[in-house]
């Protein structure tokens, strides 16, 4: 259904008064073939989590399988799509074709082309601190983005998937909404992020987040398979196809622009990559230097998907 928007006597929009966003977040580490950290923050209205889970949960049951799902459990080289790969198909269908439910916001960071004094003085603090901090520069410019056309952001609540690190570092679970709330026409009415099980069988609290955040890490993941092609196989190939079209336009600079676009990406779709080049410790104490390298998203897909896609329709 089409969406009127009211307008005043000149002609212009006119902004609703709020926008009240759900947040939902999880991370894909570096591993043996790719040294790229990769973010995902899924934004839902609250007023449409209800339709909005509905939907994931109807294409559970059309697909029978209604146990934790990841991309991760996307693989092989079957022949027929199986009960995984089609939900997984269905749920990355409706991030794309769903423009008035799904916002969501994709980041990678590669690590091999960051210092790591810069970060910390291990790997492990490396991607940490990374992550910590390009999560919150990614979380600020898609608040910003769907503020847009409204009067006011409200980040009513924020979840990530727990695994470990994040929990007991003394920062990410409050400093990044600290800073969104610090923009002008947000508020932020959670003051930290709730951690929650991917798992919704062994999620307790919020069962019902552990589905958002299997759809967060099938959209970094299927990302970075779009790119990366890590672990490829024909069952990925199905499953990530629904993706490829918006992620060729919003990486493109020609069309990541276009308002007009039938995806109506622009203001709810973002993917960006850190660093374009590699900085060395006195390249850090350069703006000049810091800002050729800064956020990016001009990045070339995968050789896998680089010949013209099918969209796939539900």
């Amino acid at each position: 259904m089409q969406i009127v928007q009211e307008r005043d006597l000149f002609g212009n929009p006119i902004k609703d008064k709020t926008r009240r966003l759900v947040l939902f977040a999880d991370e894909i580490k570096p591993g043996e073939h790719s040294p790229w950290v990769y973010g995902c923050i899924l934004c839902v209205a609250e007023d449409k989590l209800r339709d909005a889970l509905g939907r994931l949960m109807a294409d559970r049951d059309s697909c029978g399988y209604h146990q934790e799902i990841g991309w991760k459990d996307v693989r092989g080289d079957h022949c027929r799509p199986g009960a995984k790969e089609a939900l997984v198909t269905r749920w990355l269908t409706r991030v794309v074709t769903e423009p008035d439910i799904w916002r969501f916001a994709v980041f990678g960071v590669d690590t091999s082309k960051i210092r790591t004094e810069m970060f910390g003085t291990t790997p492990g603090e490396l991607i940490k601190n990374s992550y910590r901090r390009f999560f919150r520069a990614t979380l600020k410019y898609m608040v910003r983005l769907s503020n847009e056309d409204v009067q006011k952001v409200h980040v009513v609540k924020a979840y990530h998937d727990q695994e470990g690190n994040l929990e007991r570092d003394g920062w990410f679970s409050w400093h990044a909404l600290h800073a969104v709330g610090q923009q002008t026409d947000v508020v932020v009415e959670c003051r930290e992020v709730c951690f929650v099980n991917s798992c919704h069988a062994k999620e307790l609290r919020h069962p019902k987040a552990s589905h958002f955040i299997q759809l967060s890490d099938i959209s970094a993941g299927a990302t970075r398979y779009i790119f990366e092609g890590i672990g490829s196989g024909k069952t990925r190939d199905r499953a990530a196809a629904p993706l490829v079209p918006l992620i060729k336009r919003v990486t493109c600079p020609t069309t990541s622009r276009n308002k007009n676009s039938r995806y109506k990406h622009v203001g709810r779709v973002n993917v960006s990559f850190f660093p374009r080049t590699s900085l060395s410790v006195d390249d850090w104490e350069s703006p000049i230097a810091r800002a050729k390298s800064c956020f990016y998203s001009d990045r070339p897909i995968g050789p896998r998907y680089s010949q013209p896609a099918l969209d796939v329709q539900l």
